[in-house]
């Protein structure tokens, strides 16, 4: 009593490892500043990037397996935590959290990992290979054939986008017969309505729109570059 103090000992409210150190023996501080950052690392939360198209299979509750670069080979369980509401518009993805134990702290911070997340699957849906689908920008258009060399173009309201397939919702019927390219690429309107022009009188490969699956790889063919 009567005498300063040249030490103070403060307790960190719960243990953990030290991930920041912000202040040093000697270093002036204010009230209210961050001196370290303490962590739990018995659980972490790992950040996986979902493609835009991707997105729609994911919610909240999914198994899914973790295989990370530092320990190849090692599967890890995990569910999705929570789904993040906003898009990142650059690389356009959306995070995706997931809660992994660590005992022994064995996985570290900043580590980078394959994430698989298990969805279920839709139902019944017609499908059709994404090499049919022609996309402006402003719509999405099939070209179907009517028989004897002649094509219909069809404009589609698409559903879920597969690996290799677009679900349509309208503007196909089962059985019908749709070209398919390999080589066709369109960024514009102006483009779109140049190649229906062109399509009218063409006489390519087709192949048949088929539900639940993508029709046989055998009908598909290439369309000559425009």
């Amino acid at each position: 009593e009567g005498h300063s103090r040249h030490d103070v000992v403060i307790r960190a409210p719960s243990s953990g490892y030290v991930v920041s150190k912000q202040v040093f023996a000697g270093t002036h501080v204010k009230m209210g500043a961050d001196l370290f950052t303490l962590a739990d690392l018995d659980a972490l939360w790992v950040m996986a990037d979902v493609y835009e198209f991707d997105a729609p299979w994911v919610s909240v509750g999914q198994e899914a397996t973790i295989e990370l670069d530092y320990l190849p080979g090692r599967v890890e369980k995990a569910k999705v935590d929570f789904v993040y509401p906003v898009l990142d518009q650059k690389v356009r993805t959306v995070k995706v959290r997931l809660s992994l134990k660590n005992p022994g702290v064995v996985l570290k911070p900043g580590m980078f990992a394959t994430v698989r997340i298990h969805t279920q699957p839709s139902g019944e849906v017609l499908l059709v290979p994404s090499e049919a689908v022609l996309l402006s920008g402003e719509r999405a258009v099939a070209f179907v054939s009517l028989g004897n060399g002649r094509f219909e173009p069809r404009e589609l309201e698409l559903g879920v986008r597969g690996d290799q397939d677009y679900g349509v919702l309208k503007g196909l019927r089962e059985g019908e017969q749709v070209v398919v390219s390999g080589q066709f690429l369109l960024d514009s309107e102006s483009r779109l309505k140049e190649a229906v022009l062109k399509m009218l009188g063409g006489n390519l490969p087709h192949a048949a729109a088929v539900p639940g699956g993508a029709p046989d790889a055998g009908a598909m063919g290439d369309m000559p570059g425009m």
